[in-house]
C-alpha cells in the first residue's frame, strides 16, 4: 500500500486522511444503528399493542358467539318440513339445511318466471 521509497510526510498524510474517513464512516454507521434500534423498539411496542388488541377482540368475538348460541337455543326458528330438509354431510355428524324452493329456482330459473 505504501511505497517504501515514498515521502514519509505524504504517506502519513494518506494514513491520516484514511483515519478521518474511517471516523466519519463509523459515526454514520453508529447513527444508522441508533435509528434502527429506535425503529425496532417502536415496532416491538406496536406489535405488543396489536397482540393485546387481537386477544381482546378474539375474547369479544367468542363471548358474542356464545351469546348468539344461547339465543339460538332459547328461541329456535320454526322449520317447515315442506321447505327445509336436513342433509347429512359426508363427515357424518354435521348436518346442513337448505331451502328446497330456492334450490329449484336456482337450477331452473324458467320456473321462477312461470310461477311468478
Amino acid at each position: 500500500m505504501i511505497d517504501g521509497y515514498a515521502d514519509p510526510d505524504s504517506a502519513a498524510s494518506l494514513i491520516e486522511r484514511g483515519w478521518f474517513s474511517s471516523i466519519a464512516a463509523v459515526q454514520t454507521v453508529q447513527a444508522e444503528c441508533e435509528v434502527l434500534r429506535k425503529v425496532m423498539e417502536f415496532a416491538e411496542s406496536a406489535w405488543r399493542r396489536a397482540r393485546t388488541q387481537l386477544a381482546e377482540l378474539e375474547h369479544l368475538r367468542d363471548a358474542l358467539g356464545d351469546q348468539l348460541a344461547d339465543i339460538d337455543e332459547q328461541y329456535p326458528e320454526p322449520v317447515s318440513n315442506s321447505q327445509q330438509r336436513s342433509v347429512i354431510s359426508t363427515a357424518g355428524s354435521k348436518t346442513a339445511s337448505f331451502d328446497t324452493e330456492a334450490v329449484i329456482m336456482a337450477r331452473h330459473p324458467s320456473r321462477a318466471h312461470a310461477e311468478g
